[in-house]
């Protein structure tokens, strides 16, 4: 009988289980406004995982404004970004 390699088997770490060993590595990809991630930011990671992978990063979130690379990255550093982080983990 066949077997599947071992990067297409299901991997368990504590309680959460992934569907494969594919990991998509973060990647900042500055699009974000005022800090908030936006509905590109659920297309482009909801294609990564609909196209098999079985964990996806998400980009670098800063926690201050101050510290931000661009105007356009993901920060933590208020209340509307909490609720855009929740709203898109629920997608």
């Amino acid at each position: 009988m066949p077997h599947s390699p071992l990067l297409f088997m299901p991997f368990t770490s504590r309680s959460i289980t992934a569907r494969n060993r594919i990991v998509v590595s973060p990647m900042c990809q500055y699009s974000a406004t005022d800090g908030l991630g936006n509905d590109w930011h659920v297309q482009h990671l909801g294609a990564r995982a609909m196209g098999g992978a079985g964990i996806v990063f998400t980009e670098a979130a800063h926690v201050s404004d101050v510290g931000r690379i661009t105007h356009h990255c993901r920060g933590l550093w208020n209340a509307r970004a909490d609720r855009g982080r929740a709203e898109r983990a629920d997608a």
